[in-house]
């Protein structure tokens, strides 16, 4: 979720904003007069879905997702994506954007790579590498087609994506009762996904499933317990993996040096 791109910067060293700082960002770049210096108060309450629709209709779409591709541009991992292989996982799932978890695959020549999964046509092409899921789509194909890594930005979108989604989804957690599944920065308020997880918790018991978020709240802690069967590790993204991989031997201590002596915790 984004909750793990936390702290990462785009190509021009700008922190990547979160859902509602990119609405805010791209209503003021192309709805706000230019005489408006703040926010203005019809926005209100619309989400990044609803305000990007009216931004696509004003300007069109390609300028809408250029921005959004660009925006998204990284040039280099957070520490925590360069670990990631370490860990073997056998896929990962992401509504994000960012190609942070590319990145981090990318600081290793020895270990099977990634390849990122736009629809589950893709599944195919996946075979000896770790799929990535991103029914969201990626920064480097921002202006593609939906469903082929063009971004999924505004509620048509997500409309013309929900099935493809669906079935990437269910892809996805077709091993999930036999795994351990470690959910990073994710917030559960994709009505897909969690919707998903609710049903199959309310058919098995006794998955091991973790969420890993910084937040020390016991009703927050409860609340994921009760209802999703999920387990909150209170860390960041970086901690879990530092303590983690130190745990089981499975970070190479002189890592950071490899990235030369800059970890980005």
């Amino acid at each position: 979720g984004a909750g793990a791109s936390m702290g990462a910067v785009d190509d021009s060293s700008v922190l990547l904003p979160a859902a509602s700082g990119l609405r805010d960002e791209l209503w003021h770049r192309f709805m706000v007069d230019t005489s408006e210096s703040e926010t203005p108060s019809k926005i209100g309450l619309l989400s990044l879905e609803h305000s990007t629709a009216l931004i696509e209709a004003k300007v069109g779409r390609r300028p809408l997702v250029q921005y959004v591709g660009e925006r998204f541009s990284v040039s280099s991992p957070l520490w925590p994506h360069s670990v990631l292989p370490f860990f073997e996982p056998k896929a990962l799932f992401t509504t994000n954007y960012d190609e942070l978890v590319e990145k981090g695959w990318g600081c290793h020549r020895n270990l099977p790579s990634v390849i990122p999964v736009f629809s589950d046509s893709h599944l195919e092409f996946s075979q000896g590498r770790v799929p990535l899921y991103k029914p969201h789509g990626t920064a480097q194909h921002a202006t593609s087609d939906v469903g082929k890594g063009g971004v999924v930005l505004t509620q048509f979108d997500y409309f013309k994506m929900i099935e493809e989604k669906r079935k990437m989804l269910k892809s996805f957690f077709r091993d999930m009762e036999k795994a351990c599944v470690v959910f990073i920065g994710y917030s559960f308020q994709d009505m897909d996904v969690a919707s998903h997880l609710y049903e199959m918790r309310r058919k098995r018991k006794d998955m091991h499933w973790y969420a890993v978020f910084p937040r020390n709240d016991s009703n927050v802690r409860s609340m994921y317990e009760r209802e999703y069967g999920i387990k909150q590790i209170n860390r960041t993204f970086a901690d879990f993996v530092a303590e983690v991989g130190k745990r089981l031997e499975l970070v190479p201590e002189n890592w950071e040096l490899e990235l030369n002596g800059r970890p980005n915790y």
